[in-house]
């Protein structure tokens, strides 16, 4: 009967001791979320604010678009992210960071789409693995780049038609020119201005 009263006592004791932590850990959790959220939400808008750029609009911010990016996912295998970016509580476009094949690994690139389905500007984020002095001109020259603004997610975006290649950097301009085309799909079947 001892034995019985004993274990008994160290089974309370301990449900106790677990009540208690429990219920410890749950208030320093609801204490340090919203501040966790907080710096959470600052280091995205610090990592990202050269994407807020692209918009030319100040005050901007920027939203996580997780269910464009799952679905997306399912058809463009170098989406990496989807944001909805938006101005006093208006979204006023979308920005799409993605990338393709290019001559040595993946050409990675970050879109801002307005509202309207227009292109606001490109970032490219990586060329690492593209021949320096050759791949890597589609940083260095920005006329390149600036040939996509005013571009629409309804135009071809295709090299010889409505974009020019970067002489001898022909593989590294259709990487880039396939990343704005997927943004542009990404727009306009998943994050578009009415979704």
């Amino acid at each position: 009967m001892k034995k019985i009263l004993y274990f008994l006592r160290l089974s309370l004791t301990l449900m106790l001791v677990c009540g208690i932590a429990a219920g410890a850990l749950a208030a320093t959790y609801s204490i340090t979320q919203p501040i966790v959220t907080e710096r959470e939400d600052r280091e995205m808008r610090e990592k990202y604010k050269d994407l807020l750029k692209l918009f030319k609009v100040e005050g901007a911010g920027l939203e996580e678009n997780i269910e464009a990016l799952e679905k997306g996912k399912e058809s463009i295998e170098g989406l990496e992210a989807v944001f909805n970016v938006s101005k006093d509580g208006k979204k006023i476009g979308v920005a799409v960071m993605t990338g393709s094949s290019g001559y040595g690994g993946l050409v990675k690139a970050a879109i801002a789409i307005n509202n309207d389905g227009t292109i606001a500007g490109i970032k490219i984020l990586d060329v690492s693995g593209e021949t320096k002095g050759v791949g890597s001109r589609v940083v260095e020259e920005p006329e390149f780049i600036e040939q996509f603004a005013g571009k629409t997610v309804n135009d071809t975006l295709k090299i010889g038609s409505d974009v020019d290649a970067i002489s001898g950097a022909s593989i590294t301009s259709r990487a880039v020119t396939q990343d704005v085309r997927d943004a542009a799909k990404v727009f306009k079947e998943f994050a578009g201005s009415d979704k």
